[in-house]
């Protein structure tokens, strides 16, 4: 009882740090897109 409490604690942890990987890389991914759609447009 005790082990699948703390291999699903450890599940969760897991698990938020893969979304705030994935929040992060999202946040840093748009404004890249952004950068290079406004250089398109000044050229």
């Amino acid at each position: 009882m005790l082990i699948s409490k703390q291999y699903i604690q450890d599940n969760k942890i897991i698990l938020c740090l893969i979304i705030a990987v994935i929040v992060n890389m999202s946040l840093f991914i748009i404004p890249l897109n952004k950068r290079k759609t406004v250089q398109k447009n000044n050229a």
